[in-house]
């Protein structure tokens, strides 16, 4: 058993999907843990519905997360555009960790990430419990649980009214889905991520310049096109992870299409390193 994951919440679980780094998730379990005097834990011991719940949602949750690092989003959705639509999310927050943090509730991965693990775990339920446990309520109270709290993707029905079906729940993770395409995400030009760095380099000022305009429009798409942007970046600081990529996305994002260049410019130090080589 992972020590970590003894001493956070399930609320804390994470995921290791970076591409430069190695892949794996760990679920907090602070909840269920409750040691006997040899501090290990004990076999005859009751977790609460909501506890158990938490953890099996967070299980799928991460999972989902390591499933788009090791196989792509193909087939996340219902449709090809969605599923490319997480896909950006998933790339946009390669080596650009303010990104990521900033824009968080508007993330399709993670928005996606979390519809996907309520639903899995319904059919978990169901698949392994009795017939008298209403596994649909069990879901349902996890949502209102975790939007009571302030900490969710959606919000209640009409601002107000609590959940009463996993149907609703689906629409409104849908129609969030659907509307985080057209929020605007905030870049911080001052982060010292990978992506934002490479901006501050003298020949990317047109790469930097439509970054900046786009995350100051208000029109259909904008969050959709500035996670584009992202993702294309992140594929010229990683160029092979084109490959894990279908042919028409690799065009998609291809400096031509999303920023109207032929090629990204040189950075200061190639041009400085061609300079001397020239002397």
């Amino acid at each position: 058993m992972n020590t970590r994951t003894k001493e956070i919440t399930v609320f804390r679980s994470y995921s290791s999907t970076a591409f430069s780094k190695k892949s794996g998730f760990g679920i907090g379990i602070k909840e269920i843990f409750k040691p006997n005097l040899l501090y290990l834990p004990s076999d005859y011991k009751k977790v609460k519905d909501n506890d158990f719940v938490n953890t099996i949602v967070s299980i799928f949750h991460e999972s989902r997360h390591l499933n788009a690092k090791l196989f792509g989003c193909e087939y996340f959705r219902d449709n090809k555009m969605d599923d490319y639509y997480v896909q950006l999310s998933y790339m946009a927050r390669e080596g650009n960790d303010s990104y990521y943090i900033n824009n968080y509730n508007s993330m399709a991965y993670e928005i996606d990430a979390e519809q996907y693990a309520i639903n899995a775990a319904f059919e978990y339920l169901k698949c392994n419990f009795s017939d008298d446990v209403d596994c649909e309520q069990l879901i349902v109270n996890y949502v209102n649980g975790r939007i009571r709290r302030n900490e969710y993707k959606i919000d209640f029905v009409n601002n107000h009214d609590e959940y009463t079906s996993l149907d609703q729940i689906n629409k409104a993770f849908d129609d969030k889905f659907d509307k985080s395409k057209s929020l605007n995400r905030y870049v911080d030009f001052n982060s010292t991520d990978q992506i934002t760095f490479i901006l501050k380099n003298k020949g990317w000022l047109q790469v930097k310049k439509q970054i900046e305009n786009m995350s100051q429009k208000k029109i259909p798409n904008c969050g959709f096109q500035m996670d584009e942007m992202m993702a294309s970046l992140a594929i010229y600081q990683y160029p092979e992870y084109s490959k894990r990529l279908p042919k028409e996305w690799q065009k998609k994002l291809s400096p031509k299409e999303v920023f109207g260049l032929d090629e990204y410019p040189l950075e200061d130090w190639e041009i400085d390193r061609y300079n001397d080589y020239n002397r």
